[in-house]
């Protein structure tokens, strides 16, 4: 049974492949195909903004004012914490003078289906797949090493950059992506400046009073 299933599956992963091979010849980029799926919840949805974040997940990328959002999100998982300085005395506990926030972890557990439409027309193309498409996106996102704002139903996190990304792709993943992304915060500090209205540039320079004496 398991040499059947495996040939099978070989069977099928070259003929993914051959198709695949055929429709490149003609195009090298791909747009959603008008008969894919799309859920009915989409339906008369506008494009703003709150309506979009309702329903989906989304990251946010300010530098070129996108939104990206996944066909599902099956996981999430939410780290805070905070960090307390310990000092050791004599006697006793250590004591704890003072308490920091540490970055914020988000790891989210993805998938993207190539028999899907995604809800923002076009939001993954580039490549001969939508699922293709999203890894590679991902991957230049992590490259650029840019900030992102993202949208959860439990909390909105603002400068968040991808860590990393793991992608098992087997023959049942040929037509999507499964994925777990996880992201870090960066921690942004102000530094406070002033400006002084005295001259930072003096001609001369007074050396004050020298005193000489004889012996």
């Amino acid at each position: 049974m398991t040499t059947t299933t495996t040939l099978l599956s070989e069977l099928y992963s070259t003929y993914k492949l051959l198709e695949i091979l055929a429709s490149t010849k003609t195009t090298t980029s791909t747009t959603v195909n008008a008969a894919a799926w799309s859920p009915t919840q989409w339906t008369g949805l506008s494009r703003d903004e709150t309506q979009l974040i309702e329903i989906k997940t989304g990251l946010y990328d300010s530098n070129n004012s996108n939104y990206y959002f996944f066909d599902a999100v099956f996981s999430e998982d939410h780290t805070t914490s905070v960090k307390m300085t310990e000092h050791p005395v004599q006697t006793g506990a250590n004591i704890v003078d003072h308490a920091y926030k540490m970055p914020a972890f988000l790891s989210l557990e993805i998938g993207m289906s190539d028999a899907m439409q995604s809800l923002v027309p076009n939001e993954w193309s580039g490549a001969y797949t939508k699922s293709v498409s999203a890894y590679r996106k991902l991957l230049e996102l992590q490259d650029n090493r840019l900030p992102l704002t993202i949208h959860t139903r439990l909390n909105k996190y603002y400068n968040m950059v991808i860590e990393q990304i793991t992608v098992h792709d087997d023959y049942r993943t040929q037509n999507g992506l499964r994925c777990t992304i996880n992201f870090k915060q960066l921690l942004v500090a102000l530094v406070a400046t002033t400006t002084s209205s005295a001259s930072q540039i003096t001609d001369t320079t007074n050396s004050g009073t020298v005193n000489v004496s004889s012996s």
